[in-house]
């Protein structure tokens, strides 16, 4: 046999996350059977690959999510990979889809200024909050977004240009693989990695029953900081309960820098 032809265990992972589509449950019950699995033509997809990808067993995947529950396998991705490198200095920012004037405009200052001082803006790639985030962040080239599809698919297709945008000057990625379509499922799944890769997760706005609070959840379950702006009760009571609970209020950069502590990185 050729060398090139055997499947290294790399390439093994790519091919079980081409053949389940990138599902985490699948992919976890295919390994954990140990059954022969037929990867042939799947293998050689994967070395036809026109994005790249960086798995659970490589030097480069971004060390904080190999040690949340439920850690991805396979990541595919476009763009720096090297923004996740360090949990510390990456912070998430997310909420709702919906949102207002206020909880954009915070979002859009805090995401900028956070950049400003060399922090990885992290977020979801959704409209509302999470696009102020990512625009706030992207001409500091800091800004990551996590897909609930594949990277060569635009959802939603409002955001087609900031999500080519960030694959250029960011890092756009992924547990599923480059043409995969955007399922209802795929999203809570994919905001375990959001708030898995972040230090502190910074809710812009939430509604009492969101994704962003599920994101919270998984934030406080990794035993990391979450955040929100003030809000006014009828605009995101999720924020609001959420720091009736126990999350940060932050008004302003200094109060980010308290959560942080000796960790907070100085303006350039």
């Amino acid at each position: 046999m050729d060398e090139d032809d055997i499947m290294t265990p790399r390439e093994a992972l790519a091919s079980l996350a081409l053949k389940y589509q990138g599902d985490y449950i699948a992919m976890d019950r295919a390994l954990k059977g140990h059954q022969e699995e037929n990867l042939g033509d799947y293998f050689q997809a994967v070395r036809k690959l026109k994005v790249r990808y960086t798995t659970i067993l490589d030097a480069d995947f971004p060390a904080a999510l190999s040690k949340i529950h439920c850690a991805p396998f396979v990541l595919f991705y476009e763009g720096d990979l090297d923004l996740l490198s360090n949990v510390d200095h990456c912070i998430a920012m997310v909420g709702s889809r919906k949102s207002h004037p206020y909880g954009e405009k915070m979002t859009f200052e805090f995401a900028s200024s956070l950049a400003k001082r060399g922090y990885t803006i992290v977020s979801g790639l959704a409209t509302g909050i999470d696009t102020k985030a990512l625009e706030g962040a992207l001409p500091h080239g800091k800004a990551v977004a996590f897909l609930g599809n594949g990277t060569r698919h635009y959802y939603p297709p409002d955001n087609e240009e900031l999500q080519r945008r960030i694959a250029r000057c960011g890092l756009l990625i992924s547990e599923y693989p480059p043409f995969v379509a955007p399922k209802p499922r795929h999203f809570p799944a994919r905001n375990r990695l959001i708030a898995g890769s972040s230090v502190l997760t910074i809710i812009g706005e939430a509604q009492e029953k969101s994704g962003s609070l599920i994101t919270a959840g998984f934030a406080l379950s990794y035993q990391r900081d979450v955040a929100c702006f003030p809000q006014q009760a009828d605009v995101a009571p999720g924020s609001n309960h959420l720091i009736s609970d126990g999350a940060f209020l932050v008004q302003d950069i200094e109060d980010v820098e308290t959560i942080l502590g000796s960790r907070m990185i100085k303006e350039e």
